[in-house]
């Protein structure tokens, strides 16, 4: 049958199921191109490796270029290398209701998991074909109607009949190098990460940092693209705080490298070691190497790292040093080692800190935060509309919008909002997130997922792990001891799929880790929210002499809802330690300006309460010695002691205007003026009065 006469004969004859475009459309084609049934494997498994998760999937049709596929189904290295050494064309269908182009990334992960050279989608009207080209767009060979295509088919044709395809295929085996062979499956996985949300393609740029004088780093504003970083010739530190995309740049280094390598089958490979599994998952560097590897290159040994890392056949990627928890000095002294073998080309990634001064012969370079126009983009692409979302918030949240890994959990919560509602503070918005990314990944799966607990339990099991993490770290945790803390133990299973498929956390060589430090931190915060008051100030200052635990508990003020405990809390801090107490106080409310909107009289007078209260007990606590010398004690006569006088207030707020006003004055401890509080609090309604 010609295709011409296919598509005719399927103008009067509606298709309905998948089994009739797979019958009637699909294979007639195949047929016509010289694929005989005897080389059509249906619903064959493809065992896809996407990151450091394995899932098997099955394909509708894959054409293979001789018929043995029914011996090599299995997950076997033989059978894998036979799969791609014989794979042709996958084929994806799709109901006639339902769109190809939702179908054509499936298609895609199916093609380059079975190394097929090309790969096309239909769902009986319509019909896409696309030649697979790994570091750039698939060339599209045709995309349209059946009648459409019955047009164009001498010219389309040509290239994809089994016999052309064979040829090329045999060609291609025949120029592989032996190490595309063997680090084609690992560079495949870099170039298809196993989470998009965080791996947006930002073009961020970067400045160069050098040393000024002791103790201090000046920034050079070069914009420098991450290409223009790939080009020097030198090892490079690149610094940025949290939520930077550190991680992302790293990964977006491992895609470029992976690409390159799998095209022309020469240049470095790309290794990512997370330094937070440094002294957990290995002891060398060496031994990172081939654990990394190991996953998809059953027959590497370590013996085989070291010969390649001597020739200089790796391009490290040390990620997130300030995450190293144990034994850093070791870690830091092998990386200078290494550096200082001329073949080893190395990037290190951390957030600032002193660590980061142990890499002289480093060039520095610092992640620059987004841009305004960069953040209006990112917005407008992602809400669909253009909002201005800079000109719409307070200035603390402003600041932090320049920050992608905020910015995009910014942007999902106003998404989600039927007004353009501000969060109350920074917590507000990993509440949100973590909702999203626990609800995004339950809306895909089955009953089992989705019924095995709720959100509360699943934060309570991630508020154990965060505790874990963060007060052992150098204790490998068995998680499913935790989620039989919470939950019943037929709830392991579906649980473990809910926290790793969610990307909230990954296991890794028998290790749990958050996929972002950040989120740790958070999930730490709600541990810290369910223990006693007593419990927690016990703690405070172990908590407060780590920075981690320290933004921990800012985010835990943040969800702290119980007054009285807040009072007792901050009355501590205020006591005990200033800068603290500061940041604490501003985490509550921070970004908008709706509390403040609702004030009575009543609140109005407790914040002054407050403030003055707050404001004698500092001077007491941290400046007592000075105290005269501090306003209002100072405009006191000589020869009167400051101890026998306490502060007065006066003042008053316009919630019109957001305008704040008032005055302190001394008056004695034993005066007979009651009222050490005179406030006005001015409305819309009493304005003019």
């Amino acid at each position: 049958m010609t295709i011409a006469i296919l598509a005719k004969s399927l103008e009067n004859t509606p298709l309905t199921s998948e089994t009739e475009v797979r019958t009637k459309v699909a294979i007639p084609i195949l047929e016509s191109l010289g694929y005989s049934p005897q080389f059509r494997a249906e619903e064959f498994p493809v065992y896809m490796q996407q990151g450091r998760a394995q899932s098997t999937k099955s394909a509708d049709i894959i054409l293979f270029s001789t018929s043995e596929y029914e011996l090599h189904k299995k997950n076997t290295t033989n059978s894998l290398e036979w799969v791609r050494n014989h794979s042709l064309i996958v084929v994806e269908l799709k109901n006639l209701t339902e769109k190809i182009e939702t179908a054509t990334e499936q298609s895609l992960s199916y093609t380059m998991f079975t190394r097929a050279l090309y790969y096309m989608v239909t769902n009986g009207k319509e019909i896409a074909i696309y030649k697979l080209k790994l570091n750039q767009a698939d060339n599209c060979i045709f995309s349209g109607t059946i009648n459409e295509l019955a047009n164009k088919w001498l010219e389309i044709s040509h290239d994809i009949t089994y016999n052309k395809l064979c040829s090329e295929k045999q060609v291609l085996l025949e120029t592989q190098t032996s190490d595309y062979s063997v680090y084609y499956e690992y560079c495949l996985a870099n170039i298809k990460p196993s989470y998009s949300e965080s791996n947006w393609d930002i073009a961020q740029s970067f400045s160069t940092s050098t040393p000024s004088a002791p103790n201090k780093v000046t920034t050079q504003n070069d914009n420098l693209s991450i290409n223009d970083l790939l080009n020097k010739s030198h090892n490079i530190l690149i610094t940025a705080n949290a939520g930077y995309g550190k991680t992302r740049c790293t990964q977006k280094i491992a895609k470029i490298y992976s690409s390159y390598f799998s095209e022309n089958q020469d240049g470095k490979i790309p290794i990512i070691l997370q330094c937070g599994l440094w002294r957990r998952s290995f002891n060398t560097i060496e031994e990172g190497i081939y654990k990394e590897l190991h996953h998809f290159i059953p027959n590497i040994s370590i013996d085989d790292v070291h010969s390649e890392l001597v020739k200089g056949k790796y391009l490290l990627c040390v990620d997130a040093l300030d995450e190293c928890t144990i034994d850093v000095i070791a870690l830091i002294h092998e990386i200078n080692n290494l550096a200082r073998t001329e073949s080893t080309r190395m990037i290190i990634t951390s957030k600032p800190s002193d660590l980061t001064k142990s890499f002289d012969s480093f060039q520095h370079y610092t992640l620059d935060a987004l841009t305004t126009e960069q953040v209006n983009d990112i917005s407008r692409n992602f809400l669909g509309y253009n909002i201005g979302i800079l000109h719409l918030v307070s200035n603390e949240l402003k600041i932090l919008l320049h920050t992608p890994l905020f910015l995009f959990m910014y942007l999902n919560f106003i998404q989600a909002k039927s007004t353009r509602e501000l969060p109350k503070n920074q917590t507000t918005i990993y509440n949100h997130y973590i909702h999203y990314l626990l609800n995004s990944y339950l809306e895909k799966k089955n009953i089992e997922e989705r019924g095995a607990c709720s959100s509360e339990s699943i934060k309570k099991i991630l508020s154990q792990l965060a505790c874990h993490l963060s007060e052992t770290p150098e204790k490998n945790i068995n998680i499913d001891e935790i989620i039989k803390s919470v939950l019943p133990s037929e709830a392991i299973k579906p649980i473990r799929k809910i926290i790793f498929g969610s990307t909230i956390a990954y296991e890794y060589d028998g290790v749990i880790k958050f996929q972002f430090d950040t989120i740790r931190e958070y999930f730490y915060s709600l541990h810290l929210l369910d223990l006693d008051e007593t419990n927690l100030i016990r703690r405070f200052d172990t908590i407060i002499a780590s920075e981690s635990k320290t933004n921990s508990l800012l985010l835990m003020f943040g969800n702290l809802t119980n007054q009285v405990t807040q009072n007792n809390l901050l009355n501590y801090l205020e006591k005990k330690n200033l800068p603290i107490y500061i940041k604490c106080v501003k985490s509550r409310h921070n970004f908008s300006y709706q509390l403040v909107k609702k004030f009575s009289q009543d609140t109005c007078n407790n914040f002054f309460k407050q403030l003055i209260e707050s404001y004698e007990s500092i001077i007491d606590s941290h400046f007592s010695n000075f105290k005269r010398h501090f306003f209002p004690w100072s405009d006191l006569d000589n020869g009167l002691n400051a101890n026998e006088f306490t502060p007065t207030i006066s003042g008053g707020i316009d919630l019109e205007r957001l305008y704040l006003a008032y005055s302190i004055s001394a008056i004695s401890y034993d005066s007979n003026q009651i009222d050490k509080i005179t406030v006005k609090l001015l409305t819309k309604e009493n304005i003019d009065l």
